[in-house]
């Protein structure tokens, strides 16, 4: 059982009030904030005045996230959107609260209107159009990354979600149905220290819940992006449009409609907006047999016995041969070298060992 302690921020509401009516009078708003000013949303609807205000709520009480969900009161990402008479496209968005991945999700995942943001610290209200257009640019040249790895990594970021199994599982079907090849890993919060460990992988793919899917990956070896770019990249059949999926249920509608409609195209040269080349594709799997790996991509090594290691399409002992130093003893030139046995060594600090 685990057990939240939330705290409450104070907001202005007559600040708030004056500066969203020069910009929000006449339209249909929708009020969203962040945890701290939860509390503080009823109050600021009120004095604003709009068309039609509605309040987007986190839904804490009485409530279990179902994605399953297909009505009005829809939750995404991790908001409940039961007040809004219409499409979230009718609607401006005003977000209350500092900057914050939180708003980066809203603006990426919800299609509104037009955003505006108030920092309660700062007392400031300003469009977000801007950053929208220059994170969603970020976001496709990650894509673009994305689709030029032969392999990738696919970090599990949670594992209470519902469904969240089965999207695993999906998306090793479609990286096996385009051949590429995968790692899954575990490594509880995500950080830059504990992807580098791994640079074999070109690209991670992040299951976790719509709050955290979409991460930053600018301080990241390799991008990082969610299993709705990994299947924009991928995909011969869609095209990039700036929607995002986050909810399991309809990325899971959306794998298995790829399934169906891509499942036997063949992966044939694309044009590569990252290199500016041709790039094909290498086939970690075949199509005959999805789930062996392909004889073609086999790696074989002879030591000094004229015993044959194989590597079973394995992209890790392919890393490792392609490296300049793979470890003492596995240069070529030192095997005659019997081992030495291991001894006591010395004690003591840098400055003094005894």
């Amino acid at each position: 059982m685990f057990l939240y302690v939330l705290s409450r921020e104070h907001v202005d509401v007559s600040d708030v009030a004056k500066q969203a009516e020069q910009e929000l009078k006449g339209k249909k708003v929708v009020v969203v904030g962040d945890v701290p000013y939860m509390h503080m949303l009823d109050e600021i609807a009120q004095h604003i005045r709009a068309e039609h205000v509605a309040v987007a709520r986190i839904p804490v009480q009485n409530h279990v996230y179902t994605p399953t969900q297909q009505n009005s009161s829809h939750i995404a990402p991790g908001r409940l959107w039961s007040e809004l008479a219409g499409p979230a496209s009718d609607y401006s968005m005003l977000y209350i609260g500092e900057e914050s991945p939180t708003l980066t999700n809203l603006l990426v995942t919800m299609r509104f209107q037009s955003a505006y943001s108030y920092q309660p610290s700062l007392k400031q209200l300003r469009l977000e159009s801007s950053k929208v257009n220059r994170h969603l640019g970020q976001r496709y040249h990650m894509v673009q990354r994305v689709k030029d790895a032969n392999v990738i990594g696919i970090v599990a970021g949670t594992l209470a979600a519902t469904k969240y199994r089965q999207v695993l599982e999906s998306l090793k079907q479609l990286m096996r149905s385009h051949g590429r090849k995968f790692y899954v890993f575990v490594v509880g919060k995500l950080n830059v220290a504990k992807l580098a460990n791994f640079p074999e992988i070109e690209a991670y793919v992040l299951v976790a819940c719509p709050e955290t899917s979409l991460v930053d990956s600018k301080e990241f070896y390799q991008p990082v992006v969610s299993p709705y770019e990994l299947l924009l990249s991928l995909s011969h059949t869609r095209e990039w449009s700036g929607e995002y999926m986050t909810d399991f249920h309809e990325l899971l509608q959306a794998l298995d409609e790829e399934r169906l409609a891509d499942g036997s195209v063949e992966d044939e040269p694309h044009f590569s907006l990252i290199t500016g080349t041709l790039k094909q594709t290498r086939r970690y799997y075949s199509q005959e047999q999805p789930n062996e790996q392909a004889a073609s991509s086999d790696v074989t090594v002879r030591c000094k016995n004229t015993e044959i290691a194989q590597y079973m399409g394995s992209a890790g002992a392919e890393y490792l041969l392609n490296r300049s130093f793979r470890g003492l003893g596995h240069d070529g030139e030192q095997h005659d070298i019997e081992p030495m046995l291991a001894e006591d060594g010395l004690s003591g600090i840098a400055s003094k060992y005894e």
